[in-house]
């Protein structure tokens, strides 16, 4: 953390802390990542010297002083300071969620250091005509975002009104993505399934109920030369109405 104190450790940094750049103190990470702050220290030496050369290790010591338990004179404690770029490098290999808990703080440490904002002076006539620019471009941006959802609007009502169906290869043409990732999407989210040892896909009697998908039978020749009727899901136009529109995001 910035050199200064070290944020719910109840730990003050007494290493000098006049001009300093923002930093995060090993005390503080240990804290953060719920882990001993010797092991810790560890990693961040092996880390800095590997990095920079153990010689440079002094320039990212400091001290803090914490909290007695037993209720005497406070604690010094030894820790190394890590600016940003150091302290990522260091958690790059923990876990997920460790490594948001530090970027989250980070986040915070730069959004208490940033400088405050200028007020708004609503009688410099340059800041005026900044807002005013600002929202006449705002205004733009939405009328063509408006105008573009009204069009797919439209488009996926034309879409939805078509009649027939298409098997699943024709209507990953028509929504130009490739087949395998059709019906990879439509598996995923329980739009069509395989029975144990049927090689066509079938589709979830709800997707079929609401007008979704269809089952067209076709003929065709086994190896025996005998002559079958087998059933082959279609995605129909109210179907490929909502893929599309899944695939494109929601339409509001």
């Amino acid at each position: 953390m910035n050199s200064g104190t070290d944020t719910g450790l109840a730990a003050i940094d007494i290493s000098g802390v006049d001009a300093q750049p923002l930093t995060m103190s090993t005390l503080e990470i240990a804290d953060l990542l719920d882990k001993r702050h010797d092991h810790v220290m560890r990693d961040a030496r092996k880390m800095l010297a590997e990095l920079h050369g153990g010689d440079r290790l002094p320039n990212f010591g400091g001290v803090v002083e914490r909290p007695n338990p037993s209720g005497g004179a406070p604690i010094k404690s030894p820790v190394l300071r890590l600016p940003k770029r150091e302290t990522l490098i260091l958690v790059s290999g923990y876990r997920l969620d460790l490594r948001a808990r530090i970027i989250d703080r980070w986040l915070e440490l730069e959004a208490a250091a940033a400088p405050p904002s200028a007020a708004f002076d609503p009688s410099d006539p340059l800041v005026v005509l900044a807002v005013v620019d600002h929202m006449r471009r705002q205004v733009t941006e939405r009328d063509a975002i408006i105008a573009g959802q009204a069009e797919k609007v439209r488009h996926l009502a034309r879409l939805e009104g078509a009649e027939g169906s298409m098997c699943l290869r024709d209507a990953a043409k028509t929504l130009n993505v490739r087949p395998t990732e059709l019906i990879s999407f439509l598996s995923m989210r329980r739009w069509i399934y395989k029975r144990p040892g049927n090689a066509s896909w079938i589709g979830y009697q709800d997707k079929i109920q609401s007008g979704f998908l269809d089952h067209i039978d076709f003929l065709y020749r086994d190896d025996d030369g005998r002559d079958r009727v087998a059933s082959r899901v279609h995605v129909t136009a109210k179907g490929l109405a909502r893929i599309a529109e899944i695939l494109s995001g929601p339409v509001r």
